[in-house]
């Protein structure tokens, strides 16, 4: 039994005692919590600017609240639309290289912990607007990484499909990161939204681990021509991995002003900061624990891979 192998089944093994959904009574927010600030400060800067606070500070409340279900709600649908159907696809279907049985056992505990994690984040924003009152604005219906993998898999012969699934899910894989959720080892576990992403960390440091070991080995075993096509189609897919929701998220932030009553020029001075606000693809703080993750598993020593990603604008000259 190789290392990878000795890997999974140890990974199998521990799941029972380590897995949240198997160990864990999950954490669920209280009517104390009510007035806690739930997003660090800084995470949301519109709520600093002159305009924004000139509506009272229940305006920032109510803004930092809706930054959260957004956060919660792309959570709850990347894990079902994304991770869940790759991890199932990985788990039951012929691959393009060997998958082991055990590789695809731990798939399936990963596909268990992730449907429980939407279900935990869609059950903390319903105790969320029960204890702040305050509604989500609206409901995310689609998954950009998901929009990413239908046109990235368009772009493809069919036989390649799931070989390019397996990247993009390895990679979704290793998008969450403490500090991208501004957690760091200092942090006072007191918000809400910290107590709550705190015990889906606890499982996403094992998926990633995992994750990485898979796609080091399946990209090592792939043909220089299926490397080359995949290639091609990856930063399409970061694309929409990385950078889609967070323009996606200014946006909202800038209706939800807007349906409180700013409008003119004082929101387009906001528009405009927002737009300011928007990170070149590198400085992408979701990029670094991805990019990471492609230079473990060999990919970013691959001259098709760096080509496409300077051409991409994920990798600076």
């Amino acid at each position: 039994m190789d290392d990878f192998e000795t890997y999974c089944r140890d990974y199998l093994n521990g799941w029972e005692e380590r897995s949240t959904v198997r160990a864990m009574t999950r954490y669920r927010p209280s009517p104390e919590e009510a007035h806690v600030l739930l997003l660090p400060e800084g995470f949301v800067p519109l709520v600093d600017e002159p305009e924004v606070r000139a509506m009272g500070p229940e305006v920032k409340a109510y803004l930092v609240t809706q930054a959260c279900y957004r956060i919660m709600d792309g959570i709850a649908l990347i894990e079902t639309d994304m991770v869940c159907e790759g991890c199932r696809d990985l788990a039951h279907r012929s691959q393009i290289v060997d998958v082991s049985t055990l590789a695809r056992q731990v798939a399936l505990t990963i596909h268990t912990d992730e449907g429980y994690h939407s279900f935990a984040a869609r059950e903390f924003m319903d105790g969320l607007t029960e204890i702040t009152g305050i509604r989500p604005d609206g409901r995310l219906e689609e998954c950009y990484s998901r929009q990413g993998l239908d046109l990235a898999l368009e772009r493809l012969p069919s036989e390649l499909h799931g070989a390019f699934r397996m990247v993009a899910l390895s990679l979704t894989e290793n998008l969450v990161t403490e500090e991208v959720i501004g957690l760091v080892k200092e942090t006072e576990l007191t918000s809400p939204f910290h107590l709550n992403l705190r015990e889906h960390l606890v499982d996403e440091a094992r998926h990633q681990a995992f994750f990485r070991r898979l796609l080091r080995r399946i990209w090592a075993d792939f043909d220089p021509e299926v490397r080359a096509s995949l290639a091609q189609v990856l930063p399409l897919f970061l694309d929409y991995l990385l950078e889609q929701p967070m323009r996606a998220d200014a946006r909202a932030r800038l209706d939800s002003v807007r349906r409180l009553g700013l409008g003119g020029e004082d929101l387009e001075r906001l528009r405009v900061k927002e737009e300011a606000r928007l990170v070149a693809k590198t400085e992408n703080p979701t990029w670094l624990n991805v990019r990471r993750a492609m230079g473990d598993a060999g990919l970013l020593s691959a001259p098709e891979i760096q080509t496409a990603l300077y051409d991409g604008g994920w990798l600076a000259a």
